[in-house]
């Protein structure tokens, strides 16, 4: 069982497994892409609506 739902800053860059820093209002529906901050790698994450509603409402579950 995870400890809570997935939110944008539990991203991780897949090379080297360093925090991406992503903030909500960073992401949108589609492809977001940058760099790792560690390691300079690019990045590419993919979201639908629903996958950015449930990072929404993991982020609003995390306020409280």
């Amino acid at each position: 069982m995870l400890p809570h739902q997935m939110r944008a800053g539990d991203f991780t860059c897949l090379l080297c497994g360093s925090k991406l820093n992503l903030k909500i209002n960073e992401l949108s529906i589609g492809v977001n892409s940058g760099t790792c901050p560690m390691c300079g790698e690019p990045f590419t994450i993919k979201l639908n609506k629903k996958d950015l509603e449930l990072l929404l409402e993991a982020e609003e579950i995390a306020k409280q």
